[in-house]
């Protein structure tokens, strides 16, 4: 039952994220949204360290630049 309320508890968090994304193309251009929505690791890592205390390692925080760099 706990797995089914984390399951929803995603599923409604990746209902708002695209719901967002779909209202920001009304807003702004497709590469400015692309790029806003592109910046989520940014923000988890922010989240992470500062809502939840987690330390993240070298490899994780150089695998996380690669990956902005790719957008």
């Amino acid at each position: 039952m706990k797995d089914f309320f984390y399951l929803f508890i995603v599923a409604i968090l990746d209902i708002i994220c695209l719901v967002s994304w779909a209202w920001s193309l009304t807003k702004t251009t497709v590469a400015n949204s692309n790029l806003l929505h592109n910046t989520t690791p940014i923000f988890a890592v922010l989240s992470g360290w500062l809502l939840l205390s987690q330390s993240f390692g070298s490899r994780f925080l150089i695998s996380t630049i690669l990956a902005l760099g790719g957008s």
